[in-house]
């Protein structure tokens, strides 16, 4: 699967993780890169999955990884996609200058026979100091900090204070375009980002969906 996602259900291996992309990119995993050579991942030297490869398509590049053990691991990071490790669904707290991921699943979405949808992105902030960045694809949308909006569109790139300015929540809508499909990225700092993958060729549900609903609906 081709997209950012959250893996929710409780194991000890993760499934065969396949991502695409235009151009090698940089494995993170916890903050920490992630090398892939000799069929296995390696984070400081210890090996942390097996298999893992990486090889060249007529699109770019596919990467493999397949982890020892998700319950050690918080995230995988490439430039486009987030891939989250939270079993049942149960988010930990987030700490001021991180994002709040909950508000944005599923982390795929899948749009075919829709011209538009809503994503909505937040996070944790001190109103005093802060800065926020939204990306589709490679291309800047909106950038903010403390000052208020640094680039974007005035009209587009609102936010809204919740929780006493402890908040900050961004709703957009966003149209398809010509796109068949887009990365939308939300960067609360250097470190924590949130990455929604939209398909509009594709119907169907995240991996996600039916854990993390029931999870909603019981509360």
């Amino acid at each position: 699967c081709t997209s950012s996602r959250l893996l929710s259900d409780k194991m000890w291996r993760s499934p065969l993780l396949r991502y695409e992309t235009e151009f090698r990119e940089t494995l993170i995993l916890d903050n920490e890169g992630l090398d892939i050579f000799n069929g296995a991942c390696y984070v400081n030297d210890i090996e942390v999955g097996r298999p893992c490869s990486v090889n060249r398509i007529s699109a770019g590049v596919v990467f493999e990884i397949k982890l020892y053990n998700v319950t050690d691991h918080k995230e995988l990071n490439l430039w486009e996609y987030t891939t989250l490790f939270v079993p049942d669904c149960v988010f930990p707290h987030s700490s001021t200058g991180e994002a709040l991921p909950e508000v944005s699943l599923p982390f795929s979405k899948f749009m075919k026979g829709f011209n538009e949808l809503n994503i909505t992105f937040a996070a944790l902030i001190n109103l005093h100091s802060y800065n926020l960045v939204l990306v589709n694809n490679r291309y800047l949308i909106c950038k903010w900090d403390n000052t208020g909006l640094r680039d974007g569109d005035k009209n587009f790139c609102q936010l809204t204070f919740r929780d006493n300015n402890r908040e900050a929540w961004f709703y957009g809508i966003f149209p398809k375009e010509h796109n068949k499909r887009n990365t939308y990225r939300w960067y609360s700092n250097v470190k924590s980002r949130i990455s929604v993958s939209v398909d509009w060729m594709q119907t169907g549900n995240a991996p996600e969906d039916e854990i993390c609903s029931k999870k909603s609906k019981s509360g």
